[in-house]
Order: structure tokens, then C-alpha cells, then sequence
């Protein structure tokens, strides 16, 4: 039923572009843009937000994964074909996501779809890319109910909130020694998904919410009367579930409003400067971030993906969605050079033989689209930078 529910909505929301191009119908295919993989380059989709509030996090991961497929290219292609993206903008938009996957479904050059970014614009595009036959491949969609859809070409590198939420709980519970708790909840797929994982893992380690206080993600900018709930109710710590933007104008917000001696944790979304910029370095420091990418880990894949990057980006540091943008491509080479993928049969490859070890651990799917084994790390703001965390 939830099935047939999210195709019909994606039709319904994707009819518009579909009447639009009915006088013209699909890209065909050639012998140079056949999405079977057998003309002279390799098409891939990839939707991501480039405009609107979200464009922040859609550039990111069209960086990290432009900078793979550059990589990729320099050294032959895959299989002696060259990459080359067909990027399109959902504006972090339900209704555009609906139209760019009806765009790109309709491209019969296209191998596979790497996309999109925000967790509502997944649910809307995968069954329309379904019904093409086209695998997604996702680095940032990491709500739980995304892969509980039943949909089987769905594949994301990224972990479920379902493993975040327990986590940040954990570390409050076994690492701080504390027992109440707040939350600051966006109010999107991203945090209300974390929202119910943390009030069950809550519920499991005998953890008390005092106080759960809602946001408009992207529009809200003053927390002042969320805050002063917070404060009345007495919690220990407080759980930001939700993106940097927001996170570092709370932690800001909540130093001047002489709440800056109450533990933070931070889920990893907040992995990037930019949250402890908006914050101010003395409001941040000791903040903690549960995450996923440590650019310092000395394994060879890190280092030499971190020092080909400054090379490129003037000494700048690539954070969580440039690297997990970084692996999919090479996830798709190993698919197509080790294992024989096409485009019929790259869902199941990707579900059944692809593993990949890249910058942020090993992509290995379960049947559900899944990673399960990637590293979470604790990290905390240490003089205006994140370092990890020792107990």
C-alpha cells in the first residue's frame, strides 16, 4: 500500500512536466547515448538542489561527485568510457524533484541516477526513477522510512537516522552520565525521522525528554521563544537534530541567553565549519557532533582523496557530502568493470556484489539499500575546529 501510495503522489506531482512533453517524447537512445552503457561515453542523472534554501548541500555533493567522475575520467573512464553528468536542480522542492526525476526517467541516455539531497524529494523521485528501470544511487537522504518503501533500486551510502538517533543517546547516556534531555527538531523527513529514533532509543536506556521544540528548517533564524522553553524545563544536554545552518545560530542563541554551559550534541549534518563560524568560536567549543567522515584518519584512501582535494580547492578541507559525493562514482566503476552492471542490472549488482571500501568506509548494501558498517565517531569543537573525541 505505502508502495502504490508514493507512486501515485509522484504522478500526480510530476503530471504537469509529463503533458508537457508529450508532443516531443523521451531522449532516444544512439549508438553514442545509450543508456545500456554500450556507446562511447556514460550518461549519469543527478539531481541535486542548486537553487532555493538547500543549495548549500546540493553544491557539495555535485562537488564531491564532479570531483570522482574528473578522477575517474583522467584515468581511462570506466571501461573505456568517459562520465558525463546530466545535472539538474530540484530547487530542494517536492514538486521540482517530481519534475527533474520525470526529466530524467524520460532520458534514455541515462546509466543510472545519482540523487537527490533532501530526504522529501527521495521519497518522491525513486518510484518515478523505478518505473524506468533506473537505479539512485543517494549520499544524504538519510531518512529511515526511505528505504522501508519497498522499492528495490534504491542504494545510500550515507547511514539511517535509525543508527544516528541511538547513537547521539548513547553518548549522552554512556559518556556524559546524563539522564534528561531536550530536543530542537526541524520539521522535515531529516528530523522528524531522528525525532522518533531518539524517543524510542530515549525510551530503551531510561532517558527523559523534558522538552521537544520545533523549527521551520531554511526559514527560521531567531530560536528565542524555543529556547526559553528548553531552559524552563531543565534538561542536561540538549540534541540538535538538524542541519549546521540552523544549529550554529542555536548554539549562538543559546550562549547569550546564558544556557552556553549545557552540553550540545549535534547530529552529523553539523559536520562543517560553517555551523561553528555561525555559532562564534567561544559559544562552539565543546560541542559535541556525532558523524561519520574524519578527514584525519590516516588510512591511505583518506589521505590521498584529502590531499588530492586541497590541491584542487585551495587548501580546503572536503567535508562529509563532498566525500560521500566523492565514492559513488567509483561505486558505479566497480559495478560496471568487476561485476559486468548494466543498466537493467545494476540494482541488483549494487545489492548483491558491490563493496567498496572509499573515504568514509565500506559501501556494502543490504537488501534494503542499506549500508550497515560504516564508522560513527564522536567529534567535539576544540578551538574553533572539530577534533575527535577521546573520553
Amino acid at each position: 500500500m505505502r508502495q502504490i501510495y508514493w507512486r501515485v503522489l509522484a504522478f500526480v506531482m510530476a503530471l504537469g512536466m509529463t503533458i508537457g512533453l508529450a508532443g516531443c517524447g523521451g531522449q532516444q537512445g544512439n549508438d553514442e547515448t545509450d543508456g545500456s552503457g554500450n556507446g562511447e561515453k556514460l550518461y549519469i542523472g543527478m539531481a541535486v538542489p542548486l537553487t532555493g534554501d538547500s543549495a548549500m548541500y546540493g553544491e557539495t555533493v555535485r562537488d564531491g561527485v564532479q570531483f570522482g567522475v574528473d578522477e575517474i575520467n583522467a584515468a581511462g573512464g570506466i571501461d573505456g568510457k568517459q562520465i558525463e553528468l546530466i545535472i539538474e536542480d530540484d530547487k530542494g522542492n517536492t514538486s521540482e524533484a517530481a519534475m527533474v526525476a520525470q526529466k530524467l526517467a524520460e532520458d534514455d541516455r541515462l546509466f543510472c541516477v545519482i540523487g537527490h539531497v533532501n530526504s522529501s524529494c527521495t521519497l518522491v523521485g525513486i518510484p518515478i526513477y523505478a518505473d524506468a528501470g533506473l537505479a539512485v544511487l543517494n549520499t544524504s537522504s538519510s531518512a529511515a522510512n526511505i528505504t522501508q518503501q519497498g522499492f528495490t533500486n534504491f542504494f545510500r551510502t550515507v547511514i539511517s537516522d535509525d543508527l544516528q538517533a541511538p547513537m547521539m543517546v548513547r553518548h549522552v547516556t554512556e559518556n556524559l552520565g546524563l539522564s534528561k534531555v531536550a530536543l530542537m527538531v526541524p520539521n522535515s523527513d531529516y528530523g522528524l525521522g531522528l525525532q522518533s529514533g531518539t524517543q524510542a532509543s530515549a525510551a530503551e536506556n531510561n532517558v527523559e525528554i523534558v522538552a521537544s521544540e520545533m523549527y521551520v528548517p531554511n526559514q527560521d533564524k531567531d530560536f528565542s521563544v524555543q529556547l526559553a522553553k528548553i531552559k524552563q524545563a531543565g534538561p542536561e544536554a540538549l540534541l540538535i537534530l538538524g542541519d549546521y545552518n540552523e544549529a550554529g545560530l542555536i548554539i549562538k542563541q543559546m550562549d547569550a541567553a546564558g544556557m552556553g554551559d549545557m552540553p550540545v550534541v549535534t547530529t552529523a549534518s553539523c559536520s562543517n565549519q560553517i555551523m561553528i563560524d555561525l555559532a562564534g568560536v567561544d559559544a562552539a567549543e565543546g560541542v559535541f557532533m556525532l558523524g561519520y567522515w574524519d578527514p584525519e584518519r590516516p588510512e591511505d584512501i583518506v589521505k590521498n582523496f584529502v590531499d588530492a582535494w586541497k590541491e584542487t580547492h585551495n587548501g580546503g578541507i572536503p567535508d562529509e557530502r563532498n566525500a560521500y559525493g566523492y565514492e559513488i562514482p567509483y561505486l558505479i566503476k566497480q559495478a560496471i568493470e568487476e561485476h559486468g552492471a548494466t543498466r537493467e542490472t545494476l540494482s541488483d549488482v549494487l545489492r548483491e556484489k558491490v563493496e567498496y571500501t572509499g573515504p568514509t568506509g565500506l559501501n556494502k548494501f543490504d537488501e534494503y539499500g542499506d549500508v550497515t558498517e560504516k564508522m560513527q565517531m564522536v567529534f567535539v569543537v576544540h578551538d574553533g575546529k572539530f577534533t575527535s573525541w577521546v573520553p
